[in-house]
């Protein structure tokens, strides 16, 4: 879970999620025990349509880039830096149409 580069992809369509699921699109989190996945980077990218949950969402993840994206018609937050996470630079982004306002 580490050096990982996702670009110019489209995610969409988590429409069946519940509160307290970790619904999202993407869900970073570490690969065992005292692990922590580092060096990830989504850029360009469009997160939309997901009725309760995340569009990019991380647990024990540090140094990670989340640049140029479009997230949008997100029912809970857009990004969601969690436990354990360190370093994440979140730049240059369109948020729109997300009942809880970007992160």
């Amino acid at each position: 879970n580490s050096h990982v580069t996702v670009r110019r992809s489209r995610f969409h369509g988590i429409t069946t999620g519940f509160i307290g699921g970790n619904n999202a699109h993407f869900f970073i989190t570490n690969t065992g025990p005292g692990t922590q996945g580092k060096y990830w980077s989504f850029q360009d990218n469009e997160f939309y349509d997901v009725n309760t949950g995340y569009g990019l969402l991380g647990y024990s993840a540090e140094r990670v880039l989340i640049e140029d994206n479009v997230l949008h018609h997100i029912g809970n937050h857009a990004v969601g830096p969690k436990e354990g996470t360190a370093m994440w630079f979140i730049r240059n982004n369109r948020f729109f149409a997300n009942p809880n306002l970007y992160l």
